[in-house]
């Protein structure tokens, strides 16, 4: 995040600079002419070093908030915090799209990025670009927003567990997947298998009306008696002659096993918390957040 602050009224310009460990460096405008530059102000992402940079600003002596104009590069997730707290002190707050800054540096013919340069770069969008209100999307949309970002996480943290499963599986037991027990290698009754018996020798261990038993009382009335001892068949005869290695058996079973205590531990967003927050949301937003 990087930030540039002046008056409005007297097009003049402070420059903030975020490091990536959430501190700001500052730059304080002389004139419309130039900058001399302040020594570094440095605060921490919370309540005492805003009051820190409020303190900075109280010092150009500008009475109305209203009147002093803010930017900021909006990097990652560091601005909005930050951003929020300045809208509700009635400051003049521009967030720009890092391209934007990028830019307008070309102008500049400034090769190197650097923190004090795109301070600098800021303070000068401030001072002479025509700019655009910053207009963030409704609140609920920004909550929305945040939900489905999670919603991506916990989908591609999952596909990586159940891929990681399946190549653990092609070593230990490939015969589990490739003559499909399941319709859903996933599902609860064949989770309930591998939690017990994620290797041949496990399945082999114990009688075939066991694991009969064993899938029917897993399987909540879906399987019943006959074909849950059909499986039971199908799966010991496939143990009996799986290919899988017996020399990282033992060590990839506790792994497999584990993976999939994972898959089941992992949290869920509630749909009814969705349909009741959220909704209704216009189609126009709707497709913008696609490409969240």
């Amino acid at each position: 995040m990087r930030g540039a602050i002046g008056d409005s009224s007297l097009r003049s310009e402070q420059a903030l600079q975020s490091q990536k460990h959430r501190l700001l460096q500052d730059f304080i405008p002389r004139n419309d002419t130039g900058f001399t530059e302040h020594l570094p102000l440095k605060f921490d992402n919370d309540l005492t070093g805003f009051t820190e940079l409020e303190k900075l600003i109280g010092k150009l002596s500008i009475p109305d908030n209203g009147n002093i104009l803010l930017g900021m590069e909006a990097t990652g997730h560091y601005w909005f915090p930050l951003y929020e707290l300045l809208k509700s002190k009635g400051y003049q707050v521009k967030v720009f799209n890092p391209l934007k800054v990028n830019r307008f540096r070309d102008f500049y013919i400034q090769p190197t990025k650097t923190d004090p340069k795109d301070a600098f770069v800021i303070a000068n969008i401030l001072r002479y670009a025509k700019l655009k209100p910053t207009h963030l999307p409704p609140k609920n949309i920004q909550r929305l927003t945040r939900v489905l970002r999670y919603r991506r996480f916990l989908t591609d943290e999952m596909a990586q567990v159940k891929n990681k499963i399946r190549c653990m599986l092609d070593e230990i037991f490939p015969e589990y997947q490739s003559i499909p027990f399941f319709f859903n290698l996933f599902g609860q009754t064949s989770r309930a298998l591998l939690k017990m018996a994620p290797i041949p020798e496990k399945i082999l261990a114990l009688p075939k009306e066991t694991w009969a038993e064993y899938l029917f009382s897993h399987s909540k009335g879906r399987l019943r008696w006959e074909r849950a001892l059909r499986k039971a068949n199908f799966i010991y005869q496939a143990a009996r002659s799986s290919i899988g290695s017996k020399v990282v058996a033992s060590t990839l079973e506790e792994c497999t096993r584990d993976l999939v205590y994972e898959l089941r531990a992992s949290p869920r967003i509630d749909s009814r918390l969705l349909r009741e927050e959220f909704l209704p949301v216009s189609l126009e937003w709707v497709l913008l957040l696609k490409l969240v």
